[in-house]
C-alpha cells in the first residue's frame, strides 16, 4: 500500500472511505476476459480521495449488489431489512448497512467473481451476445437472491399492498447514494450502521463503513456464464435460463 493510500486509514471521512474501498480491490481484478471497468471505482472517482470533493451519487458497481426496501415508513422497511441481513447471515454473505438518510437501508454486496477461463464454446457464444460483466451480477442476484428477497416483500405486501423490493439497483446506470451524501428531503447524512436501530438515526455526522468483506462467488460466477443472455431490448434487466 503506498503511503499516500495508507494515511487513508487514519481518518474518518468520506475520503477515507474511498481509500478503503480502493484498498479492497487491490488485486482483485475480476476477470481478465471481460470488461472491468465498471467493477470498482474508476481513477475519476478515487480522486475524491485525495481531495476535498463529496459525492453524494455514483454508480452502482457491475460486481455490486445494493438491496433496498423501500416501503412508505422506516419501521417497515427496518424489518424487512432485519430479516433480510439474517438470510445474508445464514448464507455468509458479507454485507454493508448504511442508512439513506430518508426512511429506508441500504445493504451493499461487494463480490468477489475471480478469474475464470471459459471453454471455447462458451467463449464464442459469450462473444456473439456481446457479453458484460453486469450480465453475470444479475445472473446471480436473480437466480440466489431474489427468490428468497421476493419472500421477504411478498410478507409484507400483504399489510402495505405494494411491492417495496427495488429491482431497479440491477439497472446498467442506476446510480446509488454515496456514505456521507446529504438526503435531499431531510438533510441527513447516509451513514453506516452496525445494528438497524428501530427509529431512524438523524445525524449529520455520518459514519464510515471498514474495508467490505467480498461474497466469494467465483463458482457462481462460472456458471453464470453458461447461462446468462442479453438484456431485454425493453429494459435494463437482463433475463437468464434457470439452468
Amino acid at each position: 500500500m503506498n503511503r499516500q493510500l495508507q494515511q487513508l486509514f487514519t481518518g474518518t471521512g468520506q475520503a477515507e472511505w474511498l481509500g478503503r474501498l480502493a484498498e479492497a480491490r487491490r488485486g482483485k481484478t475480476p476477470y481478465k476476459m471481460f470488461d472491468t471497468v465498471r467493477s470498482w471505482p474508476g481513477k475519476d472517482y478515487l480522486e475524491a480521495a485525495f481531495t476535498e470533493k463529496t459525492y453524494n451519487h455514483r454508480l452502482v458497481f457491475s460486481n455490486e449488489f445494493v438491496a433496498e426496501f423501500d416501503y412508505p415508513d422506516y419501521q417497515t422497511n427496518a424489518e424487512a431489512t432485519r430479516i433480510m441481513t439474517q438470510f445474508f447471515n445464514r448464507a455468509q454473505i458479507p454485507h454493508t448497512l448504511g442508512y439513506t438518510g430518508g426512511k429506508s437501508i441500504h445493504a451493499h454486496v461487494f463480490m468477489e467473481m475471480g478469474e475464470v477461463t471459459p471453454s471455447d464454446k462458451t467463449t464464442e457464444r459469450l462473444n456473439k451476445i456481446g457479453f458484460q460483466s453486469w450480465w453475470a451480477r444479475n445472473w446471480i442476484v436473480g437466480k440466489y437472491l431474489f427468490p428468497v428477497l421476493d419472500q421477504i416483500d411478498a410478507k409484507f405486501w400483504l399489510k402495505q399492498k405494494t411491492s417495496g423490493l427495488d429491482k431497479s439497483m440491477l439497472n446498467k446506470s442506476k446510480l446509488v447514494r454515496e456514505f456521507g451524501a446529504v438526503h435531499e428531503k431531510t438533510g441527513f447524512r447516509k451513514t453506516w450502521l452496525q445494528t438497524i436501530p428501530d427509529e431512524p438515526p438523524q445525524t449529520h455526522e455520518p459514519e464510515y463503513p471498514p474495508t467490505p468483506q467480498l461474497w466469494q462467488c467465483e463458482d457462481l460466477f462460472q456458471k453464470s456464464l453458461t447461462y446468462v443472455q442479453p438484456p431485454k431490448p425493453s429494459g435494463n434487466q437482463p433475463w437468464y435460463s434457470k439452468g
